[in-house]
């Protein structure tokens, strides 16, 4: 298990060194259209570089300016504050702007894409989470969950790391069918991703934005809690 961080709270973007697990799995990539993912894979990659002044792009990246990202980072700064947060798909840049000003105790990232980032970054998959179980208070997926190669799996390793009680917390854009396109390798509904997150033993708490058709929302779901008919949402 990664060694722990001191109890004090610190901002997201402060370098903390940290030990490597060696109970950690070793990851091997995903099969499941392994090369449809691999093409949006490369697709994706190749729109997240920096311009000629050193910006990154502020439509695939989350960075200053982002006002989605701004209010993801809103959302979830509730659920983890002073807690051991992972960032799912944590993007190339250092620190992610939903992340750039929220106090954890401890802070890891992995992303199929390298980067140099002040936290403890794994190079690796969302399909095969290099952590123990309950390793974390919030799991996040910020318009990552859209870029896997299997999205049930990848909820559900989530689900694993997090402790009981802990939160997946998701941001994404909502399409009226499941079919894919040049960077991703499906669509997001409504439907898939209630389901989704059901069949990853998580229950969704706040469902924030509109359920229709290329709609941005974020949502909250807790493991380990019972299901709710109803959960609260808000524009």
């Amino acid at each position: 298990m990664v060694t722990e961080r001191t109890q004090r709270r610190r901002p997201a973007t402060e370098t903390v060194t940290v030990e490597a697990s060696p109970a950690r799995r070793r990851f091997t990539p995903p099969t499941q259209e392994e090369s449809r993912w691999q093409e949006c894979q490369e697709r994706n990659e190749a729109a997240m570089v920096r311009d000629g002044s050193g910006k990154w792009p502020l439509h695939s990246c989350s960075v200053d300016g982002h006002t989605m990202a701004q209010r993801f980072g809103a959302f979830i700064r509730s659920r983890v504050l002073g807690g051991r947060v992972l960032d799912i798909g944590c993007g190339p840049q250092p620190v992610a702007s939903y992340l750039a000003d929220t106090e954890c105790d401890y802070l890891a990232g992995i992303d199929p894409i390298d980067g140099a980032h002040p936290f403890d970054f794994h190079q690796g998959y969302a399909e095969e989470l290099p952590y123990e179980d309950g390793s974390f208070t919030a799991a996040l997926f910020a318009t990552s969950l859209g870029h896997v190669c299997d999205p049930a799996r990848a909820l559900a390793e989530a689900a694993r790391v997090v402790r009981a009680g802990g939160w997946v917390l998701v941001w994404e854009t909502l399409f009226p069918t499941t079919e894919g396109d040049t960077l991703h390798p499906f669509h997001l509904t409504t439907e898939s991703l209630t389901e989704l997150l059901s069949n990853a033993g998580l229950t969704v708490m706040v469902w924030q934005g509109e359920a229709s058709e290329y709609a941005a929302v974020f949502v909250a779901a807790q493991k380990g809690i019972a299901d709710l008919s109803s959960p609260h949402r808000t524009q």
